[in-house]
């Protein structure tokens, strides 16, 4: 949010980024900023330009909306990045522990996330214990990095990517999950993952429970058991 400053027409426009009160600014395009109670408003990452006249003078600026990184754990963090149209969110972790919730402190953007990637500085990542609908509803997401995950306290992968229907694959190779006991809490893991037609399977696995894989994965029928 940047506050808006009274300035004159001849103030210097070049060396200051900031708005008149007295007139009216508009942006092209409020979904990225708009203007109101004398501040200028950060929507969504992107870039627009809000203008304005002052006299005979026509003032725009151009506005570039930004992220900081986002507390989504212990020791973790998350920044959303627009790359060439692409949404792309980056997790840093110090050997920290992803909230369950972390999805709602991302903010309406979770909806247009397309890429999840670990920061190159990051350590490990824990998932919690309870990790049912974890990466849920992502339904833009075409692809998640897991290879700096940790599983060993995962009690529940319960709906843990369902309605993630633009994933067309999963390495789930890292994932410890001799902890999830009862098959209410592997349930629907990928339930509406439409597009997902590979997995790569955990390297460790509770020998009671099962998982149902998604309609379209090729490899087998739709209701077949599949041992994880």
């Amino acid at each position: 949010t940047l506050n808006l400053k009274v300035c004159e027409p001849g103030d210097d426009w070049k060396s200051e980024v900031e708005a008149v009160t007295e007139c009216e600014w508009t942006s092209e395009d409020n979904n990225i900023a708009y203007v109101g109670s004398d501040k200028l408003n950060g929507a969504a990452i992107g870039t627009t330009t809000i203008s304005t006249t002052v006299g005979n003078v026509t003032i725009s600026v151009p506005v570039t909306v930004e992220f900081e990184p986002i507390v989504v754990g212990d020791n973790v963090t998350a920044e959303v990045i627009l790359d060439g149209g692409t949404y792309k969110l980056y997790f840093n972790s110090q050997n920290g522990t992803l909230w369950s919730d972390w999805q709602s402190k991302i903010g309406s953007v979770i909806s247009n996330i397309n890429t999840i990637e670990f920061d190159s500085a990051s350590g490990k990542m824990y998932l919690p214990a309870d990790s049912s609908s974890l990466f849920s509803g992502m339904s833009e997401l075409t692809s998640i990095d897991l290879s700096k995950v940790n599983t060993s306290k995962v009690t529940s992968v319960k709906e843990m990517f369902a309605g993630c229907s633009s994933l067309e694959s999963l390495d789930l190779g890292q994932f410890e999950l001799s902890a999830v006991k009862t098959q209410a809490n592997a349930n629907n893991m990928f339930n509406d993952c439409l597009s997902l037609t590979s997995i790569n399977t955990p390297k460790k696995t509770n020998a009671n429970v099962n998982m149902i894989l998604p309609a379209t994965f090729t490899n087998y029928n739709r209701d077949q058991l599949v041992r994880i």
